[in-house]
């Protein structure tokens, strides 16, 4: 794995960390469904718009990995039957045998069945037990639990194909000139304006920088309708800009 790979992942664990111990209906809580209904309006998982009072397992994976930027190789689904149904048909599923990494899905079958009741995100694992982070655990909270490796209730983990999200890309870097100031901020709390950007230090320390108009930086990758640019000349995966201000370029090449 490589160093760009490992460093991926620690950003979606660290990140799903941030909500440990909040509960079902907090503020938190509700950030997460927004989130996931935001991402996906219209074209919801399993034809289903999440709601405050659902079971919220699979939501709170899914809401980590848009707010991470990285949704486009995890499970899309409401559902964790749906979401196991899509790991297997990308060839990502693997046994309880496997030995996971930090950022795997792991999917627990609490009745036998050989159904997937409940989901999270590995954090850690040793080779006798696996650190987890769920939401919707033990009442209703988001919670980091450790579960023995082998253990029969876990039904297997999903490997999202995050080192396709490493690789260079053609026709990267480039040089851009920033058009329209943007302010890139640290908050999850709004993932709707254009302008919103998710920076850390290597630490995990939040940082904030700002866009201006006439500013040349260094986008490096893209994502949808997002520039991946380097900040203060650092490689790191978490500065996301919109590509366009309503119709107007916020980054043009040079």
């Amino acid at each position: 794995m490589t160093e760009q790979e490992q460093e991926l992942r620690k950003l979606v664990v660290d990140l799903a960390l941030r909500y440990e111990g909040i509960v079902q209906g907090s503020p938190e809580h509700r950030l997460l469904i927004d989130a996931y209904n935001s991402w996906f309006a219209g074209h919801y998982p399993d034809n289903w718009k999440a709601q405050y009072s659902d079971s919220w397992c699979m939501e709170a994976v899914d809401a980590w990995a848009i707010m991470a930027r990285v949704i486009s190789v995890v499970p899309n689904a409401c559902d964790t039957k749906s979401a196991v149904n899509i790991a297997k048909s990308r060839g990502e599923w693997h046994d309880r045998s496997y030995t996971p990494q930090p950022a795997d899905l792991i999917f627990f079958d609490w009745d036998g069945d050989g159904l997937a009741n409940h989901v999270g995100y590995v954090v850690s694992a040793t080779s006798t037990e696996i650190v987890t982070i769920e939401g919707n655990s033990k009442n209703n909270e988001c919670r980091s639990n450790v579960v023995a490796v082998g253990d029969p209730r876990i039904l297997g983990y999903c490997v999202p194909d995050y080192k396709s999200l490493c690789e260079p890309e053609s026709g990267f870097p480039f040089t851009g000139v920033v058009q329209t100031a943007v302010n890139l901020r640290t908050s999850p709390k709004n993932l709707g304006p254009l302008n919103y950007c998710n920076i850390e230090s290597p630490a995990g320390t939040p940082i904030r920088h700002v866009l201006r108009q006439g500013e040349k930086v260094k986008v490096i990758g893209e994502q949808g309708n997002w520039w991946q640019v380097e900040i203060n000349g650092r490689y790191t995966w978490t500065p996301w800009c919109a590509k366009y201000d309503g119709k107007n370029e916020i980054i043009k090449k040079v």
